[in-house]
């Protein structure tokens, strides 16, 4: 049975997943831009670039640190949120939903 905190936890690892992928993406920019001969618009595309996957990286790594942060908080209520699945819960022979 899946729970609220390891859905947290799977997220949270999903994303740091993608931040890696980012992350090869931003050393192959950054090798890219160490080559000879590049003109200045082509120094510009690539600095963007890398710009932009550095950003994706911190944003990632963000939401991850703030998951983490959620599934290791010990008991409490919390909101679900856009990040989780709904969590349908069989109680007395019906089924209700789990949105906090």
């Amino acid at each position: 049975m899946l729970t609220i905190k390891q859905a947290l936890r799977d997220s949270a690892a999903k994303l740091e997943q993608q931040a890696r992928a980012q992350g090869r993406g931003v050393s192959v920019y950054e090798s890219r831009l160490r080559a000879d001969g590049l003109s200045d618009k082509q120094r510009q595309d690539l600095e963007a670039s890398l710009q932009g996957y550095k950003t994706q990286v911190a944003q990632l790594t963000e939401k991850a640190k703030a998951l983490k942060e959620r599934a290791d908080t010990p008991g409490g209520f919390g909101n679900l949120t856009s990040s989780l699945p709904s969590f349908f819960v069989r109680i007395d022979g019906g089924v209700v939903k789990v949105n906090r």
